[in-house]
């Protein structure tokens, strides 16, 4: 049993010292973590999260019998408000509409 899983150790170990050798990584831009959207992320997390668990655990409960299958319901909802709507100041929306405006 250990050896099936054991197998694929080494094939690993070389395909990654092969990668590191011969692949060449661009150097980060840490300035781009000034105007990334913390709450942005927050809001994809706490959305993705409720609605896979108000998915999977919903049925089995009962839906909103449950009071934390309703919570994250009410998670889900707020966070795909806050993460779907672009900021009311317009400054790094997700959307860009330049492809469909007409020439």
């Amino acid at each position: 049993m250990a050896l099936a899983v054991l197998h694929h150790v080494v094939p690993g170990v070389i395909i990654t010292v092969g990668v590191l050798a011969l692949v060449d990584f661009d150097q980060p831009n840490f300035k781009l973590l000034d105007h990334f959207d913390w709450f942005g992320l927050i809001a994809m997390a706490g959305f993705l999260g409720a609605l896979e668990y108000v998915l999977e655990e919903g049925p089995q409960y009962e839906w909103m019998q449950d009071t934390s299958v309703a919570i994250c319901a009410w998670v889900c909802g707020i966070s795909a408000i806050r993460l779907l709507l672009p900021r009311a100041d317009g400054e790094g929306t997700y959307r860009r509409y330049q492809g469909l405006q007409r020439s």
